[in-house]
C-alpha cells in the first residue's frame, strides 16, 4: 500500500488567516452593533428621505434666488420680516401640538389602538383650526403697528396682511404631516411640506411677484400654503388603517398640558428673535443679506430633520417599550448618519460662500462670512445628534423648553450687544452661538435622565445600554 507523504503548509498562512478573521468578524460585530433592525429601519427612511431633503434643499435655495432676483434685496428684506412674523404666529397656533400628534400617533398605531390615534388628531386639528383664525384677524388688524411701531418699516404693513392669511393652512399643514409622520408616510410628509410648497410659491412667484413685488411674493406663499394644506388633509383622510374600535381614551386638556411646554420652546426660536431683532436695527437689505445667507444654511437642519422625522416615531416606540439598549444604539447610529451625510455640504459652504452668496445678486456678496458662521453652527447642531427629538419623545418636553428658554435669552443679549455696530455678521454670531448652546445643554439632559451619549463616536453612557 503505498504510503502517502504529508504536505506541509506554508508557516505564515494559517496566521495570516486567523488575523484576517478576527479583524473580518470584529467589523462584523461593530457593524452589527450599529446595524440592528431599529437602525436599519432609519436607513431603509433614510434612504427615501435624504433624496427628498435634498431636493427640498435646492427648491428652497432656488426660491430665495428667485425671490431676490425678481424683488431686489429691499423688498427681499421685507418678504423674510413678514414670512418670519407668520411663521410665529401659526406656530402659535399649534399649541405645541404637533409633536404630541407624532407621538400619539406613533405610539397608537404600535399598539393598535387606532382609536386614541384618530380621536387625538381630530381634536388637535380643530382646536388648532380656531386659534389660527382667530391669530389671523388679529394678526391682520394689528399689522400696521407691528410694521411701524415695533419694527419700524411703514411699508410693510400691507405685504404682512396678506401673509397673514398663511396662517390658518400653515398650522393645518404642519399638524397633517406630522400625523402622517406618525404612521411612518415619510416620503408623503416630506413632500408636501418641502416639495411641493416651494414649487407651488415659486411658480406663483415667477407670475405675480414681478408686477405686484413684494405683495404678489405674499400672495404667492399664501395661495401655496392653501393649496398645499388642503392635500394634506386629503391624504390623512383617505390613509388605510384598521377602523377605530373606540373612542381613544384622548382628552384634549391632557394633550394641551402635554403640548403646552412644547408651545413654548417653538415660540423662542432664536432664528425669529434674530431675525426681527435686525429687522428693527437695520435696513431691509441688510435683513435680506442674512435672511438668504439663514436660507442657504438650511440643507444642514433638513438633514437633522430627515433623520428625526424617520428616527422620531422610533424614538418614542423604544421608548414606550422600555428598550434602553436599542435606543441608545439608534440614537448614536442616527448621528453617524446625520455626520456622514452634512459633512461635505459644510466643505462646500465654507469654501464657497462668495460664489453661493453672489447667485442671489451683487449686493448679496458682502454675506460670505455671515453663510460661514451660519453653517458652522448648525453642522455643530446635526453632529450633537437628535437631541430634541429624544427628548420630547421621551416625554421631557420640559427639559426642551428650559434649553430653549436659556438659548433665547442669550440671543436677546447678544443680538443686543452686537447688531448694532456688526449688523448681518452680528446677528450670525449671535445665532450661531445660541444655537451650540442649546445643543450642548440638551446633550447634557440626554444623557443624564436617558444614560445616551447621542454623538456617534461615544460608548454606551452607562451600565444599561451595555450589551
Amino acid at each position: 500500500m503505498p504510503m502517502t507523504l504529508p504536505t506541509n503548509p506554508e508557516p505564515d498562512s494559517r496566521p495570516a488567516e486567523k488575523d484576517g478573521g478576527a479583524e473580518s468578524r470584529g467589523i462584523k460585530r461593530m457593524l452589527a452593533r450599529w446595524l440592528d433592525a431599529h437602525m436599519l429601519e432609519v436607513l431603509r427612511g433614510a434612504a427615501i428621505g435624504f433624496p427628498l431633503r435634498l431636493l427640498a434643499a435646492g427648491l428652497t435655495f432656488a426660491l430665495n434666488i428667485v425671490l431676490a432676483r425678481i424683488l431686489g434685496a429691499e423688498q427681499a428684506g421685507l418678504y423674510y420680516l413678514a414670512l418670519t412674523v407668520t411663521t410665529l404666529s401659526a406656530t402659535l397656533a399649534t399649541l405645541g401640538l404637533g409633536s404630541v400628534l407624532l407621538r400619539t400617533t406613533a405610539a397608537g398605531a404600535a399598539r393598535g389602538d387606532w382609536g386614541s390615534v384618530d380621536t387625538a388628531a381630530r381634536k388637535g386639528t380643530r382646536i388648532a383650526f380656531l386659534c389660527s383664525v382667530g391669530l389671523t384677524v388679529l394678526l391682520a388688524s394689528t399689522a400696521p403697528f407691528l410694521s411701524e411701531v415695533v419694527l419700524g418699516k411703514a411699508e410693510l404693513a400691507t405685504p404682512l396682511r396678506w401673509m397673514a392669511l398663511a396662517i390658518v393652512p400653515q398650522t393645518q399643514l404642519v399638524l397633517h404631516v406630522r400625523l402622517l409622520r406618525g404612521l411612518k408616510k415619510i416620503a408623503l410628509s416630506q413632500f408636501l411640506r418641502n416639495i411641493d410648497l416651494p414649487i407651488l410659491t415659486m411658480v406663483f412667484l415667477v407670475a405675480l411677484g414681478g408686477t405686484y413685488g413684494v405683495n404678489g411674493a405674499a400672495w404667492s406663499y399664501s395661495l401655496a400654503c392653501f393649496i398645499t394644506a388642503a392635500l394634506a388633509v386629503w391624504m390623512w383622510r383617505r390613509m388605510p388603517r384598521p377602523a377605530s374600535t373606540g373612542p381613544g381614551e384622548i382628552r384634549l386638556r391632557e394633550m394641551l398640558s402635554s403640548g403646552f411646554p412644547l408651545l413654548q420652546s417653538e415660540l423662542l426660536l432664536i432664528n425669529a428673535a434674530t431675525m426681527l431683532m435686525l429687522g428693527a436695527m437695520s435696513a431691509p437689505a441688510i435683513v435680506a443679506i442674512f435672511g438668504a445667507a439663514s436660507q442657504t444654511a438650511k440643507p444642514m437642519r433638513f438633514i437633522l430633520m430627515a433623520v428625526n422625522s424617520i428616527a422620531g416615531p422610533k424614538f418614542a416606540a423604544l421608548h414606550g417599550l422600555a428598550e434602553g439598549k436599542a435606543l441608545g444604539r439608534t440614537a448614536r447610529g442616527s448621528g453617524l448618519l446625520m455626520t456622514v451625510v452634512a459633512s461635505p455640504m459644510l466643505l462646500v459652504l465654507i469654501l464657497f460662500p462668495g460664489w453661493i452668496m453672489g447667485l442671489f445678486g451683487s449686493g448679496f456678496v458682502a454675506g460670505a462670512d455671515v453663510l460661514r458662521v451660519l453653517a458652522i453652527a448648525q453642522f455643530i447642531a446635526v453632529i450633537t445628534g437628535s437631541i430634541s427629538s429624544l427628548l420630547i419623545m421621551s416625554g421631557h418636553e420640559k427639559l426642551l423648553r428650559n434649553n430653549s428658554v436659556a438659548a433665547f435669552v442669550l440671543a436677546i443679549l447678544l443680538n443686543l450687544a452686537l447688531i448694532p455696530d456688526f449688523g448681518a455678521m452680528g446677528a450670525a454670531i449671535s445665532l450661531g452661538t445660541s444655537i451650540v448652546f442649546r445643543n450642548g445643554l440638551g446633550a447634557l439632559q440626554v444623557y443624564r435622565r436617558l444614560g445616551i451619549l447621542p454623538f456617534f463616536m461615544s460608548a454606551p453612557a452607562n451600565a444599561g445600554e451595555q450589551d
